[in-house]
């Protein structure tokens, strides 16, 4: 006498070992198709209705259209192209809900009877970190100002304080740093300089050089690197 058992889908997808805990990153602007990591599920069910499924999903305050899941491999990728920012708003992590699912799919000639149509799905929160890069240039209110200094101006006097920002999200990249361009017009390194942190443009004497008014030079135009 030989029995044959009639599998039944009473198993749930489970998520194999840390696959929902690894530290999966992504850099912004990331061009679409690129590989960020994969996910694996398995299920203990018979041949019908072992074949897990993937699908993601993003969590509020995650835009859709950014990350795509293989439905067979399970492999995550960059889905729109340059889309992750990093940036505005400011953003660190990526959350989804992945889900995991079974369901009757014909193989080596057995079919699908259509009898147990349960299907399970098995959900799990996802989280993918940003990787912030120095894609935003410093902006200031005015690319031009100006500004009056006396003649004969004591070292050290305030001429200027410059003021930028950057939208960059990490201070790495958005802390903005003042450099005049002294190869512009090599003559303003005997006269001002700037503090590379705070903007302040200040008379500078190197020399016996001052500013006069009555001389050759009754004004000087300043040209700034802001990086």
């Amino acid at each position: 006498l030989a029995i044959n058992i009639i599998d039944m889908n009473d198993n749930p997808p489970v998520w194999a070992a840390g696959q929902l805990r690894q530290a999966l990153r992504v850099r912004e602007g990331s061009p679409a198709g690129g590989i960020i990591g994969s996910l694996l599920a398995t299920d203990i069910d018979g041949p019908l209705y072992n074949k897990v499924r993937y699908s993601i999903h993003p969590k509020p305050g995650t835009k859709e259209g950014l990350v795509a899941i293989d439905p067979i491999l399970g492999q995550l990728t960059v889905l729109g192209d340059g889309e992750i920012d990093a940036d505005v708003p400011k953003t660190w992590t990526l959350e989804y809900t992945v889900i995991a699912s079974d369901r009757c799919v014909e193989d080596d000639g057995v079919a699908c009877t259509g009898t147990d149509p349960t299907v399970w799905n098995t959900e799990g929160d996802l989280s993918i970190d940003i990787i912030d890069t120095n894609n935003k240039n410093p902006e200031t209110a005015s690319p031009s100002i100006t500004v009056w200094v006396w003649e004969n101006a004591t070292h050290g006097d305030p001429v200027a304080q410059l003021s930028a920002t950057d939208l960059d999200r990490d201070e790495l990249y958005h802390t903005v740093r003042y450099q005049i361009l002294y190869s512009v017009n090599p003559m303003l390194l005997e006269l001002f300089a700037v503090d590379q942190d705070s903007g302040l443009i200040t008379v500078h004497y190197t020399t016996d050089t001052v500013l006069d008014r009555d001389g050759d030079y009754p004004e000087h135009t300043i040209f700034l690197n802001l990086r």
